[in-house]
């Protein structure tokens, strides 16, 4: 998990989402 690689902080919130929504399915 590297901050630097994510251009923007949204970015890794939209990932945490979708991996959250796809943990829930």
């Amino acid at each position: 998990m590297q901050e630097s690689f994510t251009p923007k902080p949204i970015i890794n919130i939209v990932i945490k989402l979708k991996h959250f929504e796809n943990g829930m399915k």
